[in-house]
């Protein structure tokens, strides 16, 4: 089942049409990643938890082999749902520079490139201003489609790890 949701989703990343307008819609793909990251990091706290409230001779080899397939299991199943979003990535960051390029043509003169640019009405010339308007905006989008999820992220994955790190350097200083 988890194949045919890679399927999907790769399918998905490789055949949707890019908009550079809608950008936040393809966060979208980034929800089954963001999902079992953070799941991830809540089983790993609670492991972490676990382990240090039992003592070491309860910590037996099963609990250590289980651990460690748990591990590689979530590694691969984020490797297969990071792809996808990386495929869209690439997508995004083709077509943002596609528009770069006919958008740095038209300033250059090009008026078959000017009636290309980003929302430009057909027999329309758009101004320099315009243009550059419009530069700023495509430069301005992110590529990254896990964009909306940015701050789950960081709640959930870098700060307990951030909290350990900074117990154990009190703990050291303090004993």
């Amino acid at each position: 089942m988890l194949l045919a949701y890679f399927r999907t989703l790769m399918l998905i990343a490789r055949q949707i049409q890019v908009d550079l307008f809608r950008i936040a819609h393809y966060a979208a793909i980034s929800i089954p990643f963001v999902n079992i990251v953070v799941a991830s990091m809540l089983v790993l706290s609670c492991v972490m938890i676990v382990g240090f409230t039992l003592p070491a001779e309860g910590f037996s080899k099963e609990a250590a082999t289980v651990s460690m397939v748990f591990g590689l299991t979530m590694s691969c199943m984020m490797l297969l749902l990071f792809m996808p979003i990386w495929v869209l990535r690439q997508r995004i960051r083709d077509v943002k520079q596609a528009q770069l390029d006919i958008i740095a043509n038209a300033l250059a003169g090009d008026t078959q490139a000017n009636s290309q640019v980003l929302n430009a009405l057909p027999g329309q010339l758009l101004s320099t201003e315009e243009l550059m308007v419009r530069q700023l905006y495509v430069n301005a989008q992110w590529d990254w489609p896990i964009a909306a999820h940015i701050q789950k992220l960081i709640a959930f994955c870098l700060l307990p790890p951030l909290t350990w790190v900074l117990a154990a350097a009190v703990e050291n200083f303090l004993f």
